[in-house]
């Protein structure tokens, strides 16, 4: 793991929002080396599930990540899908049939996914910056971007990683 840039380096890249996907990315990103900053504009993680199920994909997903048997038994495991209507069933959908190391679904809150995959992101020694909202963008010809937010305008900007 690459240490933690030093106070007047700014980090190779600056993600926005700490839902999954943000966490997903972030924690990708350090784990292959890259100074990461994450800043969401909720002052503490959400209380409300926008999600709950997890698909073989992203179950797949969560394992190069390195928290997948965590996902897995955070929830219940679901092997097939049932619809119904007016009392009738209208189709049953087998999950065993995809082409995945994980023919399956778990059902878990969004709360308990992003709970996960923060003290994975944690672990990799990248923080989140909470109560952070961006403000600014702005990219240099030649240079870094440079990103200022409602709650450190001041922050260095991230170093350019190509041309």
């Amino acid at each position: 793991m690459k240490p933690a840039p030093a106070a007047d380096d700014g980090p190779d890249v600056v993600v926005v929002g700490a839902g999954p996907v943000g966490l997903v990315a972030a924690c990708e990103l350090a784990r292959h080396g890259l100074a990461v900053r994450v800043i969401d504009k909720l002052p503490a993680p959400t209380e409300e599930s926008r999600a709950i199920v997890v698909h073989a994909r992203s179950l797949e997903m969560f394992e190069r990540v390195g928290v997948v048997d965590e996902i897995i038994d955070s929830g219940v495991k679901s092997l097939a899908m049932q619809m119904y209507a007016s009392g009738r069933r209208l189709a049953r959908i087998e999950l065993g049939q995809v082409d995945s190391a994980f023919p399956f679904t778990i059902t878990t809150p969004q709360t308990e996914t992003e709970r996960i995959l923060t003290a994975r992101l944690n672990g990799l020694g990248v923080s989140i910056q909470r109560g952070a909202e961006l403000t600014a963008l702005r990219q240099r010809p030649g240079g870094p971007a440079s990103a200022g937010t409602s709650s450190s305008p001041s922050r260095p900007p991230a170093r350019r990683l190509s041309r």
